[in-house]
């Protein structure tokens, strides 16, 4: 579960707390505290609960990340969480999420990429960026409701190309926060699993293979995740720079997103086109 700091100052004491019953004064949860924050580094591998700074290449602005991995959740479970940010009159929000079944069962997921911000009236902070778009609220939107009768997704991929505030040069921090106002509509209730494009460009930090070092404009840091919802895997498979840009230059249009859904004993791709 990860949250951020509005602004850019740290928490004073953040803390995590959850549990399968609401969080109320009579039932608190487990509480995780968190760490002082350290600035970020891509070659570290994070425990259990970990804060880090961010200090953008281009402005200078310091944000501040919040991380903490749930371990020990039972399957088929609703979990009640809150966050708190510690001060003297402590600002909170919480919601709650489901745990995948057990065993071979049914389940559905959600897939899309390029979601860019909402504009005006539709962001939090009523800006327009480069790529603003209302269409990035009603995705948002969809997938907590997909109109169809059969309810939301257990989980979300989110395929690349998440906000673009790469092309926000003078405020990426500002283009970032308005993205994660966005889909914290949808990702407080259920898992989002981010892809990184190659507008996931963060100047300073590292190169497009994850090392530390000064990422090109044109480079993203090109690292996914993995998701594991057994039986199934799900890892986005992000494609190599100078592929992709031969395919646009062919084809004049972006080449498609893939997944690989890991099945016992065999594979399959599938492709979830871009546009």
């Amino acid at each position: 579960m990860s949250w951020s700091a509005p602004g850019t100052v740290a928490q004073p004491a953040p803390t995590l707390a959850f549990s399968a019953q609401p969080i109320t004064a009579h039932n608190p949860g487990r509480l995780v505290k968190m760490p002082d924050p350290k600035p970020l580094d891509v070659t570290q591998r994070y425990g259990e609960a970990a804060s880090v700074s961010f200090t953008d290449g281009l402005n200078g602005q310091t944000t501040y990340f919040y991380h903490v991995q749930l371990k020990g959740l039972k399957p088929g479970t609703r979990y009640y969480y809150q966050v708190s940010d510690g001060a003297h009159m402590p600002s909170t929000a919480g919601a709650s999420f489901e745990t995948a079944p057990h065993g071979r069962a049914k389940f559905r997921f959600s897939s899309y990429g390029d979601l860019a911000t909402p504009s005006w009236d539709l962001n939090t902070s009523g800006n327009i960026w480069h790529e603003s778009c209302d269409n990035s609220w009603f995705a948002v939107t969809a997938i907590e409701n997909p109109g169809d009768g059969k309810g939301a997704p257990l989980f979300h991929l989110l395929n690349g190309d998440l906000c673009y505030a790469n092309l926000d040069v003078n405020n990426a921090p500002g283009v970032w926060r308005d993205f994660g106002n966005n889909v914290a509509r949808s990702a407080s209730n259920r898992p989002w699993m981010p892809a990184l494009g190659n507008h996931e460009c963060e100047f300073g930090t590292d190169t497009i293979a994850g090392k530390p070092g000064g990422a090109r404009r044109d480079r993203g840091a090109g690292r996914g995740g993995e998701l594991l919802e057994r039986p199934v895997r799900l890892r986005p498979l992000p494609e190599p720079v100078p592929a992709a840009r031969q395919r646009r230059n062919q084809l004049g249009r972006q080449p498609p997103a893939r997944q690989l859904l890991r099945l016992p004993g065999r594979h399959r791709e599938v492709h979830f086109p871009r546009r």
